[in-house]
């Protein structure tokens, strides 16, 4: 179409135009689903390069997102092969499993001895805790991992070694014990919290003795002595008034005798020679 005859056009066939030229043009984009992330065939092929690389921590990602993705045998198997690979047994236990129990898969079927003897490895890594306890309802922590809340339906599977049990719940004092696992073995725990709302002691009265008065200042205060016979004034001592008594009587019979005129003999007169 020449510009001449584009010129030519009412401005309405123009726009209709316009809209024709680029419904066509779109038709040359790619739509935005090619854009869309891998399939999970895809993220397992880019997980199975990273493993042959020796990156199996990186193929971690790409194989759990594939199973995420969707949840086929062959995910599940790979996804629990890698965990295998870097000492997860724990975790690659129940995939592998889920993986062997669908029989009827073509891709099971023609690995099977393989999986089969990876199942076998990781049971000799991993052992199973089952915990018991109360208060119903409390949370379950096993080697960090919150696993449900009592009473779990089934025993936990974890790595050999040193594990970490605990149990919590509002209201009351944690628990924790720590068991050492073997592979292939099963242990149980036992534990039961104890109320942390505990009723306080209420301690004994101390009785104090009230504190002595301070003198304050304008103040003399001080304690009266006892009074005692030798502090008393002498003529408040009955000794001094019989001792009195008896002077005055005696000077009183003096007075008496020297008043009666009676001569008595004197004891010391000279004797007469005869």
């Amino acid at each position: 179409m020449s510009k001449k005859l584009i010129h030519r056009l009412s401005g309405q066939a123009r726009f209709v135009l316009t809209v024709a030229l680029l419904s066509s043009v779109s038709g040359l984009i790619p739509a935005p689903s090619a854009f869309a992330a891998p399939n999970a065939e895809a993220l397992i092929k880019e997980g199975l390069e990273l493993r042959r690389a020796g990156r199996d921590s990186d193929a971690l990602a790409k194989f759990e997102a594939a199973y995420n993705q969707s949840k086929t045998p062959r995910a599940a198997a790979q996804w629990g092969l890698c965990l295998q690979a870097v000492s997860r047994w724990s975790e690659a236990d129940p995939l592998l499993a889920e993986a062997l129990s669908a029989t009827q898969d073509p891709w099971v079927k023609k690995n099977r001895e393989v999986l089969k003897d990876s199942q076998e490895a990781v049971k000799a890594h991993v052992g199973r805790i089952e915990v018991l306890g109360d208060p119903m309802g409390a949370a379950v922590t096993v080697a960090g991992r919150l696993v449900g809340n009592l009473p779990l339906p089934a025993a936990v599977t974890v790595n050999e070694g040193s594990v970490d049990v605990e149990v919590s719940a509002n209201g009351y004092k944690r628990a924790v014990r720590t068991v050492t696992v073997n592979g292939a073995s099963y242990q149980r725990v036992v534990l039961r919290l104890e109320p942390s709302s505990v009723e306080p002691t209420t301690p004994p009265a101390v009785t104090q003795a009230a504190p002595e008065p301070a003198n304050e200042p304008g103040l003399n205060i001080s304690a009266t002595p006892a009074t005692s016979q030798e502090s008393r004034p002498i003529t408040k001592n009955p000794w001094f008034w019989a001792g009195t008594g008896v002077v005055v009587l005696g000077a009183i019979a003096a007075v008496v005798i020297l008043s009666s005129g009676t001569e008595y003999p004197k004891a010391n007169a000279e004797r007469t020679i005869p």
